[in-house]
């Protein structure tokens, strides 16, 4: 079974006592020695093997899009799905391809129980109908008459407004008379309508020779619950209140997607090929003059704290805040003149205010200035990386790192930044969880969708198993490597060494003591460690002597 050889005396041997990652678009026979061909299911943050834990079941669930936020987990069929959160009062959760055909809105609690509330208001309500019984005769300035009109607007479980309704046809009655307001639709199912609000608009009218229109405004006079279609305005028991505000806004669009919250109040998202966005603090309202279209056809829209981003199949998009809000637009838009298509909706994410997608020569990284990076370029050749089949990834950023989670492989790459800074030689391993979807919470706890349910990242009892196969030592001569050693805890550790491309040897190793090979000699030597323990040292020499004073 062995390949025998002539032995070389006193060739020396290896030891590693600080384990590195992965760098693919390196040869085998090129990289360092302590970096690995394979690193599967290892934390490498004290350069020691250890592995993760396995994942925690924190809830049932499945489906192809996850949220979970205050112990409250949210599953869709549909991949596209997307949840924004607006943490302050109480918190409200506002989803979009959910399988209801519109936008949808609740409270935590309610999306954690299934109740939803469509998005906004119902268009084209109808106009109510004024009733009043005819005006008594009168003489040239000594009686007074009224023009009265009526509109009503809708108030909803969150305290929203409505648009109003079409004006009522006007009325012309004696100040003191009392209107009857009729035509209030019963009903709205769906929209979560609590309340209906009627206003009143009256006009004096002064016969003589001082005639004249005094007001034509709106004013509330009343509230009914939803269910009363009618309402009687009596001006001697009715005082009016509030103006009806001018504010003219559009309804969510119903095939609005990629719904997501800013730090600055205000909801956005995709519909068709524009980027639309509420008023601040009127998640209801959507005014179709903040719409803003692009030259290549939107994908996909990531927001962080101050910056947002178009994703096309052509040139990207930067969308930033503005502090003056001037002329009621809050955005500022710049698209990119380079041409990087995302080939993966669902890979998209955002970190510290920075862009980061599948495209179909890396991993690109788009910051607010517009400056653009593939983070897989020093570990990935071109066709490396469309091996992974990146148009199938699914992405999310957690301590520091990009998870992405493709059909057959995932891999946890090092984003570059200050605050997670690590050596170079660590930023690549791989994963063998595949989840069907993946979200981080603001908790800053990783989730991931498999095929049981609804887990926590690194948080089980128990430990994954690692593995990583060592670069390939490439020797100067014909050598026989007779024994290594494996300092270890925590558990046994699966060891497999293979010369000149053959596997030689396998072993479980349980103790810390010199392992012997069999005799066997070859120009390239490769090892490989497996275990659900930690690894502090792998030692590897021609003679167990060697091995006892630390050679190499």
């Amino acid at each position: 079974m062995f390949n025998r050889r002539r032995i070389a005396p006193d060739m020396p041997g290896l030891r590693i006592t600080k384990f590195g990652g992965m760098a693919p678009i390196n040869s085998d026979h090129s990289l360092p020695k302590h970096m690995a061909v394979v690193a599967e299911n290892v934390d490498l943050s004290r350069h020691t093997l250890r592995p993760w834990r396995a994942p925690a079941k924190v809830a049932e669930g499945a489906g192809r899009a996850l949220w979970r936020e205050e112990c409250c987990t949210l599953t869709f069929d549909d991949c596209h799905a997307s949840v924004a959160y607006a943490a302050i009062n109480c918190g409200r959760v506002f989803a979009t391809d959910t399988g209801h055909g519109y936008p949808v809105t609740a409270k935590v609690a309610d999306a954690c129980a299934g109740t939803w509330c469509r998005l906004g208001f119902p268009c084209g309500i109808p106009a109510p109908v004024a009733a009043a019984p005819a005006p008594a005769a009168f003489a040239d300035n000594i009686h007074r008459r009224q023009l009265r009109s009526y509109v009503y607007r809708l108030r909803n479980a969150f305290g929203e407004m409505s648009q109003p309704s079409p004006a009522s046809i006007e009325v012309e009655v004696d100040s003191t008379a009392v209107v009857t307001v009729t035509g209030i639709p019963a009903a709205f199912p769906g929209w979560c309508v609590e309340a209906v609000l009627i206003y009143r608009s009256e006009q004096e009218l002064t016969y003589g020779a001082d005639k004249q229109d005094i007001d034509g405004s709106f004013f509330l006079i009343g509230e009914v619950p939803l269910g009363t279609t009618d309402f009687s305005d009596d001006p001697a028991a009715v005082q009016p209140e509030d103006e009806l505000d001018g504010e003219e806004f559009d309804e969510p669009p119903a095939n609005l997607r990629f719904v997501r919250y800013w730090g600055d109040a205000q909801l956005s998202g995709l519909a068709g090929d524009a980027l639309v966005f509420s008023l601040k603090h009127h998640y209801h309202a959507w005014p179709s003059r903040l719409a803003v279209t692009f030259h290549s056809t939107p994908r996909a829209w990531v927001v962080g704290k101050s910056t947002g981003y178009v994703l096309t199949d052509g040139s990207p998009a930067i969308v930033a805040l503005k502090g003056d809000c001037e002329g009621g637009n809050c955005h500022q838009v710049r698209e990119l003149d380079d041409k990087h298509p995302i080939v993966s909706i669902r890979s998209a994410v955002t970190y510290n205010d920075h862009a980061i997608y599948a495209t179909k020569d890396g991993l690109l990284m788009i910051s607010p200035a517009g400056q653009c990076q593939l983070l897989t370029d020093d570990y990935f050749a071109r066709d490396q990386w469309q091996a992974l089949e990146p148009w199938t990834m699914v992405g999310v950023v957690h301590d520091g790192h990009y998870f992405g989670f493709c059909r057959g492989q995932a891999i946890r790459l090092r984003i570059p930044d200050n605050v997670y800074e690590k050596p170079a030689d660590i930023g690549l391993t791989t994963l063998t969880l595949l989840p069907s979807a993946v979200y981080r919470s603001d908790s800053d706890e990783l989730y991931l969708l498999l095929a049981d349910g609804v887990h926590q990242w690194n948080a089980g009892t128990t430990f994954m198993t690692l593995r990583w196969r060592g670069a390939l030592l490439d020797m100067p001569a014909i050598t026989a490597f007779a024994a290594y050693k494996v300092m270890h805890t925590n558990g046994d550790v699966t060891v497999r060494h293979w010369c000149d491309d053959e596997l030689v040897d396998i072993e479980v190793v349980d103790s810390n003591l010199p392992q012997r090979l069999p005799l066997v000699s070859g120009l390239d030597w490769q090892a490989e460690i497996q275990t659900r323990g930690e690894v502090r040292e792998f030692h590897i020499a021609s003679s167990v002597r060697d091995l006892a004073q630390g050679a190499g």
